[in-house]
């Protein structure tokens, strides 16, 4: 069954048709409201005992998106408009800033488990590094030298956990390492060291005397928490290497020349202001 009368077409396959008017229609009687086309849009207009309203039903009052990246949170950035903030992120577990799996330098990669979280509140930047020991390896060299955690030695590598930037990072006024797992299967004795650049031919187990003391090597027990030392500036400039350093002594380690780390989980912050 169809309907036609050269401005409507009804139709079983067209459904119903309008003729574009070119113009705005007439006001209904009251009670009445009139639908139809203007300039390629659908409008409606009724009459409310004697007030006429006309609605753009094309319009819609929809919001536009922009910027749509995965995880991001949307804020408001106009009349009907929205964005995805790509530095305010939500992964259905973690809020953040930016997220990384990378950082690290090859000589740092058996490590079980590595992340990187920044989140920037209130002017300060804290980067948040997550490191499952489980798979690095501690080196014992002799009874008087610190040594470099990491990959199992052998090979030249670059055994650093993180590389610090002032853009991403913030300058970096505090450093903090916390254990959140108890340390096994190697030296539980450690410390955060740092060096301008990577050293020429350093490996994982090689002696750390190259390197500048950020957190003084201790006894690390899980829930415990290490800072550097507050009684001096902390020498962290921009584009420093960040390594795990282990004592010479260890109580439940024996002189042997490599052994592997089972457990122990650390969250090292490092806190810093753009």
């Amino acid at each position: 069954m169809s309907f036609f009368n050269g401005d409507i077409l009804a139709s079983s396959s067209d459904g119903i048709v309008l003729k574009d008017l070119g113009t705005v229609a007439t006001n209904p009687s009251s009670g009445y409201g009139t639908l139809y086309v203007n300039s390629n849009k659908l409008y409606f207009k009724n009459n409310d005992g004697g007030s006429y309203t006309t609605t753009d039903l094309t319009s819609g009052g929809g919001v536009s998106l922009s910027t749509h990246a995965n995880n991001a949170i949307c804020t408001v950035t106009g009349s009907n408009a929205i964005q995805g903030e790509t530095n305010l992120l939500f992964d259905g577990s973690f809020l953040y800033s930016s997220y990384f799996t990378s950082g690290r330098g090859s000589g740092f990669s058996t490590a079980n488990s590595y992340k990187v979280y920044i989140n920037n509140i209130g002017g300060e930047t804290i980067t948040n590094i997550l490191i499952d020991l489980n798979g690095l390896y501690y080196n014992y060299v002799d009874s008087s030298t610190q040594t470099i955690i990491g990959n199992q030695s052998g090979t030249i590598n670059s055994p650093y956990f993180y590389r610090v930037s002032d853009t991403t990072n913030g300058i970096i006024y505090k450093v903090e390492m916390n254990c959140f797992t108890t340390i096994s299967g190697g030296n539980d004795r450690l410390g955060i060291s740092a060096s301008a650049s990577v050293p020429s031919g350093i490996d994982s187990g090689d002696s750390a005397s190259s390197l500048s003391s950020i957190i003084s090597i201790d006894t690390i027990l899980k829930g415990s928490r290490h800072l550097n030392s507050s009684f001096s500036a902390l020498t962290l400039s921009d584009d420093e290497y960040l390594y795990i350093t282990a004592d010479y002594e260890d109580s439940t380690f024996s002189n042997a020349s490599s052994e592997s780390f089972t457990t122990g989980k650390l969250l090292i912050k490092l806190y810093g202001v753009k």
